[in-house]
């Protein structure tokens, strides 16, 4: 593999913890990976019992052609 990859982690209000930071923390391992959570609006949306919150680095229009995007259960 040659250069980086780009990966979009979509989160929402009300998002399963696990959907978002279980991917988070195995592909952050890998140097080459890029991994930004996106969403609507930048800033920091809440799981869905409230007790974490994340923040959305950008939107699905700063990254509009990531290389693989996480797949969350809405």
């Amino acid at each position: 593999m040659t250069g980086r990859l780009r990966i979009a982690i979509p989160l929402f209000p009300r998002f399963t913890a696990l959907d978002a930071v279980g991917p988070y923390e195995v592909l952050q391992r890998i140097p080459t990976f890029d991994i930004t959570f996106v969403g609507h609006a930048r800033g920091e949306v809440r799981s869905e019992n409230g007790m974490l919150g994340l923040i959305i680095d950008g939107t699905f229009e700063d990254l509009p052609s990531p290389d693989e995007i996480g797949r969350a259960h809405v």
